[in-house]
């Protein structure tokens, strides 16, 4: 029997989001219109680099 790590393919991005939001909620904000973009609470910070994956 095949174990699978995803609910749905059509839901990851949304699924990934929301355990990122329930892990780290201190750090971390959805921005934009949909909801589907995260930044740090605290950023943008001087001499640091962002990340867009």
């Amino acid at each position: 029997m095949t174990k699978r790590l995803l609910n749905a393919p059509e839901d990851i991005v949304t699924e990934a989001l929301a355990g990122m939001m329930a892990t780290h909620p201190d750090l971390l904000a959805l921005e934009g219109p949909t909801g589907r973009a995260m930044a740090a609470v605290d950023g943008p910070r001087d001499g640091k680099v962002g990340i867009v994956i």
